[in-house]
């Protein structure tokens, strides 16, 4: 019964964290904030509305805000199309994303919160993984990611453009562009979710 009322709560709490997506402002807040390197070498640099993150491969970084404007970019530099950068927003909001995401490698945004990509959000990056779910720092190091966590839904209105994408939360809608030539993997968990990311198969267990 216990299992039952926390299925239900969690359900309300997606459908109040999509009504917020649904009434969001596409400039109410801007750029990255509160950065803390917790794994790796990263360097920021910022130049008007751009935001240029150098990041070696695996490097975790923690924010207290994450949110791109419509008219501003955020732009990884990474070793390689094979690298990973671990973005997790503890904003205790949702992350929306507005303007540009670019990078050569691979981009992780994590926010238990949500992560929202807008009408004119524009998004091209080697992988893109997009989680309303928690994502430890050992879990992603070790390529085996278990989710945790039920708050959080991923909501794309944008173009989202990645060799592989991988969208995962309470709840996953897509009202936009997915371009994912070597595949789309969308994990709506209640709970927990284990995804074994790889250069071959993907293994999803939910």
């Amino acid at each position: 019964m216990k299992k039952s009322h926390e299925a239900e709560a969690c359900g309300r709490i997606a459908l109040a964290i999509l009504s917020f997506f649904v009434g969001l402002p596409p400039d109410v807040w801007a750029g990255p904030e509160g950065a803390q390197v917790l794994h790796g070498q990263v360097q920021f640099q910022q130049q008007g509305a751009q935001t240029t993150i150098q990041a070696s491969d695996r490097a975790i970084i923690q924010y207290s805000g994450f949110d791109i404007g419509a008219h501003e970019t955020v732009q990884f530099v990474q070793p390689s199309a094979w690298a990973w950068v671990l973005n997790r927003i503890q904003s205790g909001a949702p992350t929306s994303i507005s303007g540009s995401l670019l990078a050569n490698g691979r981009v992780a945004l994590v926010n238990p919160a949500g992560v929202y990509f807008g009408p004119s959000a524009r998004v091209d990056v080697s992988r893109l993984l997009a989680s309303g779910m928690n994502l430890s720092d050992a879990s992603f190091l070790s390529g085996e990611w278990e989710f945790l966590g039920c708050n959080g839904s991923v909501v794309n209105e944008g173009q989202l453009n990645a060799e592989r994408i991988y969208l995962v939360g309470r709840e996953v809608v897509n009202h936009g562009s997915l371009i994912a030539p070597d595949g789309l993997w969308v994990v709506a968990a209640g709970e927990r979710a284990l995804l074994r990311e790889s250069e071959g198969p993907v293994y999803v267990e939910v």
